[in-house]
């Protein structure tokens, strides 16, 4: 018996397709010296403060077209990647996206997107090991924006 609902509860379960999003070779957790050698100093960085749930120090980065969120460690050290957002085509998002690029040809790079948003024109995932999420927003069928966000609490 135990083993007839254990094997109805595993055919219940969804399985969610996880996107390990790069941008310039830049995912989440890539450190604050990587993020320089691959795109340079940023524009403006934006301190925001300690976050009780990373249990570090938060800042943003922003650059033309692209915002990188990171946390430190608790001594505010060892700065690591835990948010992106893309605006512009000028960073190439892995595999071979861009923002522009059409609807389709994005699905067809990551598979099935978890439920979306009801009257959004959005492709949403879940990052790599399920630690955030990933979405893709449309104006139409072309890429607009892309946002990843690991959760912190």
């Amino acid at each position: 018996m135990f083993l007839i609902c254990l094997s109805l509860v595993a055919r219940g379960q969804e399985v969610w397709t996880e996107v390990d999003l790069h941008v310039n070779g830049i995912s989440s957790g890539t450190s604050y010296s990587k993020i320089a050698k691959r795109v340079g100093t940023p524009s403006r960085v934006r301190k925001i403060g300690f976050d009780d749930c990373g249990g570090g120090f938060l800042k943003t980065l922003y650059y033309s077209g692209l915002k990188i969120g990171v946390l430190s460690d608790a001594k505010g050290r060892n700065y690591k990647v835990i948010s992106i957002e893309v605006t512009s085509s000028k960073w190439k998002i892995a595999p071979r996206i861009r923002i522009g690029s059409d609807k389709g040809f994005v699905r067809s790079k990551f598979g099935k997107p978890i439920s979306g948003w009801p009257g959004k024109n959005v492709l949403d995932y879940v990052t790599k090991e399920n630690l955030g999420g990933v979405t893709f927003f449309f104006n139409g069928t072309k890429l607009i924006r892309v946002t990843m966000q690991e959760t912190l609490c």
